[in-house]
């Protein structure tokens, strides 16, 4: 039992959290049980049952204690209508109890019971009907004001158990017996109800009302009663109850709707460039890629999430105007840089002497000046000479040796 009660709590606090949890969606239907405790009415005008022997003037309407035990489905119809599946078993027996003075009735004394003598007497008829039934009651709710409901609907009910005991019994004087010794006759016990209709239809009127619990689950206390029709044997005796107690109904909701999202986030990277002769600025897509998708969990569905990556060029006129900036920076004799340094003018004069060689070399057998490695500028350029341009290079020197005699000879010619 602590196992069970220990897997209820548990179970009504997940249904709790999950309640909490839908709570801006529309239950698909709810889902529940109900226990109810009432009054079994036996309508009764009958003496005794068929093939069964009895001496009972008549059994008249009675009442006994009942309960029924029900699973539900209940679904919204519209926003005052509901539909209700209930499907249950329960027992409807009672006991009917009648009393009757007999007079003189055939007895014995206990304390003489070979003697037989008319006395009157009070017996009890009792006949006592065990029904015990599966049914299935389809409702129809409207709501009348609020949280009340008033439950319409058709009870059909299947008995699976349709026995009866009965038994007549003295109950005064105390100190006789019947002539077969006993207190009792025509006892029966177990008997099948003579042509029962194990298949009962009734009318059911109910009443209720919804308290919220647990968040988002019903309670709701009830009264029910069910209307007889028909007879439940081939007497007038028919078989209706009023019964009072509570149903719990838990909501159930629909799968949720997965929903599918997708976002797109573009990074623009822009590189500026300066062209020269550009009359005009213009942007243009050099490169675009798709770098990256992420699928994320959001709270109806998925997010996907896609990144492209996008580079522009921008060219821009450029001005032809030359703007510079010089620094300049010195070092020290000490090593170090100055920005503001000294500076030391050095002027150094170089002087190189070249030996002319007074001799004029002719390949063999010719005494022609031409075929020599000297050379000889024509008169009308002799005052353009200047032996000071010459190349500083001893062979270059030597090759000149006749104009440097004759330019020297014409500054001194009395050398």
């Amino acid at each position: 039992m602590r196992k069970v009660l220990s897997i209820l709590s548990l179970f009504v606090l997940l249904f709790w959290c999950e309640a909490n949890s839908e709570a801006e969606r529309k239950p698909w239907f709810y889902f529940g049980g109900a226990l109810d405790l009432g009054i079994n009415i036996h309508w009764a005008d009958f003496n005794r049952l068929q093939d069964i022997p009895n001496c009972c003037p008549k059994f008249r309407t009675t009442t006994g204690v009942g309960w029924n035990l029900a699973l539900l489905f209940q679904r919204e119809l519209h926003k005052d209508w509901q539909a209700r599946l209930r499907l249950g078993f329960d027992y409807e027996g009672i006991q009917f109890k009648e009393n009757e003075f007999i007079g003189n009735t055939p007895v014995k004394y206990v304390t003489d019971l070979n003697q037989i003598v008319l006395v009157p007497v009070n017996v009890e008829h009792s006949l006592k009907p065990k029904l015990y039934g599966i049914y299935l009651e389809p409702s129809i709710l409207y709501n009348v004001y609020d949280n009340l409901w008033l439950n319409l609907g058709l009870n059909l009910t299947q008995f699976v158990l349709t026995k009866v005991d009965q038994k007549e019994e003295i109950v005064s004087p105390d100190n006789i017996v019947f002539i077969d010794g006993s207190r009792i006759r025509n006892q029966y016990n177990d008997l099948d109800i003579p042509s029962v209709k194990k298949l009962y239809f009734r009318p059911l009127l109910g009443i209720s009302y919804d308290f919220k619990v647990f968040g988002y689950a019903l309670i709701s206390p009830e009264v029910r009663f069910a209307f007889p029709l028909n007879n439940i044997s081939n007497v007038d005796w028919k078989v209706s109850y009023i019964n009072i107690g509570a149903t719990i109904r838990f909501p159930v909701y629909p799968p949720p709707e997965i929903h599918y999202y997708y976002d797109t986030v573009y990074v623009r990277d822009t590189s500026t460039v300066a062209i020269l002769g550009l009359k005009e600025s213009r942007v243009f897509l050099t490169e675009t890629k798709a770098t990256l998708t992420e699928k994320k969990k959001v709270s109806d569905g998925y997010l996907f999430k896609t990144y492209i990556s996008e580079k522009y060029t921008r060219e821009v006129p450029k001005l032809s105007q030359l703007s510079t900036d010089i620094k300049v920076l010195g070092r020290s004799r000490q090593g170090e840089i100055q920005e503001n340094p000294t500076l030391t003018i050095e002027e150094l004069e170089t002087e190189e002497m070249f030996p002319l060689l007074p001799y004029v070399f002719f390949p063999e057998g010719s005494a022609n000046l031409d075929s020599a490695s000297v050379k000889l500028i024509p008169r009308d350029k002799t005052k353009e000479f200047d032996e000071n341009n010459l190349s500083w290079n001893t062979l270059a020197i030597y090759s000149e040796l006749l104009n440097i005699i004759g330019k020297r000879l014409k500054l001194n010619p009395s050398a």
